[in-house]
């Protein structure tokens, strides 16, 4: 069977796109948790037993159930980005330059991560089907992802590639040359 395919093929990633997402992703996580999580730990500092002798009126509760709840939620928001600045802001700029995927004959070859290197090469025979996958935050940061389910088991049975540059066609073009290159005997 004729490939008209070259031997070796660099998937295009979308960096700046795949950068913004793992930055957001992220920070979205972290202020609804610690913002939620720090306002009602400031309600409940505010109105406890030993403060509400002090409340003359009800007007009074509930200044004073905003006033807690409001620098609770500031103090949950201000250590969610402290958090995301040591942890997620400068490393996703090297995350999403360390992601590589090529077609290296009858193997696609996928290496990520920057700190601990992650360098998968597999088979086009061990994949058995292409899916191209987009939630909410990928569609307002302009990218789509492919997976891979393999015939491995477990936890390594799902590969997924973020910020394909035109995934669609790239999902289609990756099950084409696995047709013709899953039975090709290595060069």
């Amino acid at each position: 069977m004729n490939d008209p395919y070259p031997h070796d093929i660099e998937i295009e990633i979308d960096r700046a796109a795949l950068c913004r997402y793992l930055r957001l992703l992220p920070i979205l996580l972290l202020t609804g948790c610690l913002g939620s999580f720090g306002s009602t730990c400031g309600l409940l500092f505010t109105t406890g037993k030993d403060n509400r002798a002090n409340l003359n009126s009800v007007a009074e509760y509930v200044q004073w159930v905003f006033i807690g709840a409001g620098l609770g939620a500031l103090t949950g928001l201000l250590l969610a980005f402290l958090i995301y600045l040591i942890v997620y802001h400068f490393p996703s700029k090297k995350i999403a330059a360390a992601l590589h995927v090529s077609v290296e004959g009858q193997f696609l070859r996928v290496t990520e991560g920057f700190l601990h290197r992650r360098d998968r090469k597999l088979h086009f025979r061990a994949i058995v089907d292409y899916t191209c996958y987009q939630g909410p935050l990928m569609r307002y940061c302009g990218i789509t992802g492919i997976a891979m389910t393999t015939t491995a088991g477990g936890q390594g049975a799902s590969l997924n590639v973020l910020a394909v540059q035109d995934a669609t066609k790239i999902r289609d073009l990756l099950s084409e040359i696995d047709r013709l290159r899953e039975d090709e005997k290595p060069a």
